[in-house]
């Protein structure tokens, strides 16, 4: 066990050294490496890129129950881009994703300290919401990404209410994460937050989502809405998916990040006991909603990865302030630890009741590696 101290405590030490010199490319390597391990893989019924060639018009040839024309805002921007090939198309969808890590990695950079801002951007790495970005392209999840880190940072009420119209008129998973981010950054006491922060932001994204109503009513598109195909399946149906392998599918919402966020909890608890009883409450609403969901760890991790990051730096900041020095050191080294275990354990995610794996992706250089030696 002191072997094992020792090596964690170097590697502590040269992680501090190397990232506060050189933070952007110690992250720029993370990211490399993940997408080594993961590759990416492209969703295998594309219904955002064939909308993109005119989302302008009911696309019912591309599915009988078109729900996602309720998501309007990346098949019209790629549409207007010209990215309609399914290069194109999913290049830009995992450009968004990648240029969502850099924003992070400068946020995290401003306001963190290095070590902790890389751990915590590592985290990020390990999380569940990586797995399923970097498996879905082709979907909407990267306008959300870059949407639930601007809603985790930003502190100006007119950028958080033009935020909230154009994420609630690119997918409705904004209108469960950037008020639930609010709030926790409220009671928190984040610098610049008030309480009208959040209350601008769901008047924000009301009128998002009746943007989204104007444009499917100006351009005469009819849909199948998520919540009459939620509500058309037995609720058996729900049941058995979710109890299929549960145990692996409450572990996928966080994987190893649950350990982390189970050290921030008993570490900082007693210093603020409503944030975190309001961080419970938001995980379980998050999970009430992916009940009824096909997709469930996408679902969960998209609606639930920026507050646990909160929770995370939140709690670290709160051990500064009660000058808690020493116990802030040993939880730092803590979720280093467990962002390591997180790194290179492999992930999986849970779809339509099955268990998938990275390894499945589209593009992946182990198995690019594996062809040219047969």
């Amino acid at each position: 066990m002191p072997e094992t101290l020792t090596v964690c405590s170097r590697l502590d030490r040269w992680i501090q050294h190397f990232t506060r010199t050189h933070f952007f490319l110690a992250c720029s390597l993370l990211v490399c490496f993940t997408l080594v391990q993961y590759g990416v893989g492209v969703v295998p019924r594309e219904f955002y890129r064939q909308v993109a060639a005119n989302p302008y018009v009911e696309q019912t040839k591309v599915h009988e129950q078109n729900y996602f024309q309720e998501s309007p805002l990346l098949p019209i921007v790629a549409h207007h881009l010209g990215l309609v090939s399914r290069f194109s198309f999913n290049l830009f969808c995992l450009a968004l994703i990648i240029g969502a890590y850099g924003l992070f990695a400068y946020f995290c950079r401003d306001r963190l300290e290095h070590s902790l801002a890389f751990i915590v951007f590592a985290l990020l790495q390990a999380h569940p919401a990586t797995t399923v970005l970097l498996a879905w392209l082709g979907m909407p999840d990267g306008i959300t990404f870059i949407a639930t880190i601007l809603a985790l940072f930003t502190t100006s009420i007119i950028g958080l209410a033009l935020l909230g119209v154009v994420c609630a008129f690119n997918h409705p998973i904004a209108l469960f994460a950037i008020p639930s981010i609010l709030v926790l950054r409220r009671l928190a006491k984040d610098k610049g937050i008030t309480w009208w922060h959040p209350v601008a932001a769901v008047m924000a994204l009301g009128l998002g989502m009746a943007a989204v109503q104007g444009f499917l009513h100006l351009f005469d598109i009819n849909t199948y809405s998520r919540l009459s195909h939620a509500a058309a399946l037995d609720f058996k149906f729900w049941i058995n998916q979710n109890l299929s392998f549960l145990p692996m599918t409450l572990f996928s919402f966080h994987n190893v990040i649950w350990i982390a966020l189970g050290i921030c909890i008993l570490a900082a608890y007693r210093f603020n006991r409503l944030y975190f009883i309001v961080f419970a409450l938001t995980q379980l609403g998050f999970y009430a909603i992916t009940f009824f969901c096909l997709d469930t760890t996408r679902v969960f991790a998209l609606l639930a990865w920026a507050p646990a990051v909160h929770c995370i730096f939140y709690s670290c900041r709160l051990l500064r302030e009660r000058q808690q020095d020493a116990l802030y050191e040993h939880t730092r080294k803590l979720l280093l630890l467990a962002a390591l275990i997180g790194i290179l354990i492999p992930n999986y995610y849970v779809y339509l009741g099955a268990v998938y794996h990275p390894a499945g992706n589209e593009f992946q250089i182990w198995s690019y590696l594996q062809s040219l030696l047969r």
